[in-house]
């Protein structure tokens, strides 16, 4: 893999990491206006996931 491929490679990763910690900020307001259980459930649990991608997503960047 060239340089110039890691680099990339390590802005892609960065962005999407950024991006997904915009998304769990959104969905933490969006569970604080929620109107039931469920709806809160579904938030957190969404949370859950992305907050798993962005572990994953670092873990793919450190092996550059």
């Amino acid at each position: 893999m060239t340089e110039m491929i890691k680099i990339w490679l390590t802005n892609m990763y960065k962005e999407n990491i950024e991006d997904t910690k915009v998304a769990i900020s959104n969905e933490r307001l969006w569970a604080k206006g929620a109107t039931s259980a469920d709806e809160i459930e579904m938030h957190m649990n969404n949370i859950a996931e992305m907050e798993e991608y962005i572990e994953v997503l670092t873990e793919k960047m450190n092996e550059i």
